[in-house]
């Protein structure tokens, strides 16, 4: 009778755990790459990941990743929404996270080898699900990015060089051809084979430039810091960036941390020397330079940011040495760090100012304050001095403008004279009743009417923050 009861009880615990389970179970939710979200039949198509399947959520099972990725985060959740969670990414630690209602998980810099992310629930302190999933990283572009970089950019611009000559000796010989053609009318059939095969010689060069140009697009935007990230950092903000040609010499960096129970946002806008394929490939050096003196040595001073990394760009580029005594190669970059927590706003800059605009009179205007930047750029310079910081306390409903000399020196308006400064600051606090996505949609349309039909002379970045 005894075991009778004793099993009756089992049984019953049982089913109870079970329904408790059925009720508690936890799932992948995404895997992005570099903070954004990947469509991953895309990638396998173009053999930048492989995988066996994408489960009922879109995940992709036994994942591997052919290239070296800055971020990857792992999102999760469950059916319960009292459910707290542990994970632990084996590969890199054997150690659980601690156990919280966090349900996203960030891994910075992973290097290559196979990882398996373990998922547990809890609830009432006891373990009610657990999932698992797969992944491996192939760190070739780490390999190529540390063997290959440099002598790359120089085996690049030979092949461009390269490539525009051949294009316009291939132009020259099909105008020969066509003279040809007229003048010798019984030759007229093979010298009309010949341009054709000429034409589609140029033709096939042209477009593999083109591809390469567009690849180097999608590498360019995969290392910018996503829109997204700007919204988990402050809703109202806005990000305009505009290359003049297809990749850009401007870029924008974010990185937000907790620093002694304070919450720390550090954020710039910079422009490189050049634009186009020049000015994307110090753009690219720049945002590596950000990401290992901010994220990896944890230096979060702006002053000591640039010094850092104008030492870098010096050392990487060969600068100040007697044979590279006229190389001029760096960038102009705003660089903010703003304590949420004491709402001060700590700024270093390097040609490049940044502005405050602050209700005034109650709302019934607006004033426009200006941190002004060292005179010198973030590279070799004849007088290279320390840079110095200025700090600001800021108020609720300040609006913070950090952006490069694209809009302020670009040509337009009816006498065809430059955009300047001053209609930059009449622009701004003419939007300040907008939102700050209204803001953007403004100035960009402002911009164009100021521009019509000129060419755009420079690339463009602006990125305005407002504080809530």
């Amino acid at each position: 009778m005894c075991r009778i009861l004793l099993t009756f009880l089992l049984l019953i615990q049982f089913c109870c755990y079970s329904l408790f389970a059925q009720n508690n179970q936890v799932k992948i939710d995404y895997i992005k790459l570099e903070n954004a979200h990947q469509n991953w039949v895309n990638l396998k198509q173009n053999l930048y990941v492989n995988y066996d399947s994408l489960d009922e959520s879109g995940i992709p099972q036994n994942l591997k990743i052919f290239s070296d990725v800055s971020l990857v985060t792992i999102g999760f959740s469950s059916n319960d929404s009292n459910t707290f969670f542990r994970y632990k990414l084996v590969g890199q630690s054997d150690k659980w996270s601690e156990i919280s209602k966090k349900n996203e998980s960030m891994y910075f810099k992973l290097p290559s080898g196979a990882y398996t992310f373990i998922l547990q629930s809890y609830n009432n302190g006891t373990i009610t699900d657990q999932t698992e999933l797969k992944f491996e990283i192939n760190g070739l572009l780490k390999y190529f990015y540390d063997s290959y970089f440099l002598p790359s950019i120089i085996t690049a611009s030979i092949i461009l060089i390269y490539f525009s000559f051949k294009t316009a000796k291939l132009k020259k010989n099909q105008k020969l051809l066509e003279k040809t053609v007229r003048d010798r009318t019984a030759e007229i059939m093979l010298q009309k084979d010949e341009i054709t095969l000429q034409k589609h010689l140029i033709e096939e060069k042209h477009r593999e430039i083109s591809d390469s140009i567009n690849y180097a697009k999608r590498i360019q935007i995969a290392l910018l810091t996503s829109q997204e990230y700007f919204d988990s950092i402050t809703p109202e903000n806005f990000i305009i960036w505009r290359p003049k040609d297809v990749v850009s010499g401007d870029f924008y960096w974010a990185y937000q941390l907790m620093s002694n129970n304070q919450e720390i946002i550090i954020w710039c806008a910079a422009d490189c020397t050049g634009h186009g394929v020049p000015g994307a490939f110090m753009s690219m050096l720049g945002m590596s330079f950000l990401n290992e003196v901010v994220i990896e040595n944890a230096i979060h001073r702006p002053d000591q940011i640039l010094d850092k990394i104008r030492k870098k760009i010096v050392s990487a580029l060969e600068q100040g040495n007697s044979s590279n005594i006229e190389q001029k190669d760096g960038m102009d970059m705003a660089l903010c760090v703003w304590n949420k927590s004491t709402n001060e706003l700590v700024y270093a800059g390097a040609n490049n100012p940044v502005w405050i605009i602050r209700s005034i009179n109650q709302g019934k205007g607006f004033d426009i304050i200006e941190l002004k930047a060292n005179r010198m750029p973030v590279g070799y310079y004849t007088e290279m001095k320390e840079f110095n910081t200025q700090s600001f306390q800021l108020q609720k409903g300040d609006t913070i403008y950090v952006f490069t000399d694209g809009i302020v020196d670009q040509f337009g308006g009816p006498d065809g004279k430059k955009f300047k400064s001053k209609k930059l600051k009449e622009t701004l606090l003419g939007f300040q009743h907008l939102n700050m996505k209204d803001q953007a949609l403004m100035i960009n349309k402002e911009f164009d009417n100021w521009k019509g039909m000129n060419e755009q002379i420079d690339d463009l970045c602006m990125v305005g923050i407002k504080v809530n």
